[in-house]
């Protein structure tokens, strides 16, 4: 069998295999995907002077969004319906930046929950794929959806340029998240530390590239 026809049936034989240690942070990653895109979400409609219910709708949008998406694709009951503590999480999390705000560094503080959530949706929209017996393919490109999805919709919604225009280092994180635990898992390396290393793959490229400045390279004209 070639390389390309592992990587692109389903994956039975690399299926993750979760244990309680797995599971938890599993359910950690996701919760903590939900609340940070629902925060930073909400810190930046608050800047634009947006009111608390377009705001509360904008951040539920942009965390819950993606993996909405993929629960569907994949035929999996929607993750949020199943459990409405997500919906609740993000309302708590998005009024509450919304009321207090987030100071003087607001700007930096909603790089790294942004950050966070990339790399965390990503982990867990892969790990949840593959867990559903989709193919590595189809998992990476899972994964990459759940992180980025819900922020361009939130995006659309609200009148803002989404990043699909901005040549951010923002799909590029997803995907390096996505890809380093899908890699992984195939090499049946797939438990907690996996997941928390992989993760950390997104969120440290998408800090470094804000840091440095780096954009993704256009087309030359021709």
């Amino acid at each position: 069998m070639s390389m390309f026809s592992r990587l692109s049936t389903s994956p039975r034989a690399c299926k993750a295999r979760p244990d309680r240690l797995d599971e938890v942070l599993g359910s950690w990653l996701d919760y903590a995907g939900v609340a940070t895109f629902a925060a930073s979400s909400a810190a930046v409609s608050r800047r634009g002077g947006v009111d608390l219910t377009a705001t509360l709708l904008v951040a539920c949008m942009a965390a819950i969004g993606g993996g909405t998406m993929r629960d569907l694709l994949i035929q999996h009951p929607v993750f949020w319906i199943v459990d409405p503590a997500y919906v609740l999480s993000c309302v708590v999390a998005a009024a509450t930046i919304w009321l207090v705000g987030l100071g003087r560094r607001s700007s930096a503080l909603v790089t790294l929950l942004e950050a966070i959530g990339i790399g965390s949706f990503a982990v867990v929209g892969t790990a949840k794929a593959l867990t559903s017996g989709t193919g590595h393919v189809a998992a990476i490109i899972m994964g990459v959806l759940t992180a980025t999805f819900g922020g361009i919709v939130a995006d659309a919604l609200a009148g803002r340029r989404t990043v699909l225009v901005r040549k951010d280092v923002y799909v590029t994180a997803a995907l390096t998240s996505s890809a380093a635990y899908d890699l992984l898992a195939l090499l049946q390396l797939d438990g907690p530390w996996a997941k928390l290393f992989a993760a950390g793959c997104g969120i440290l490229l998408r800090l470094l590239a804000i840091h440095f400045r780096w954009r993704m390279p256009a087309p030359r004209e021709t």
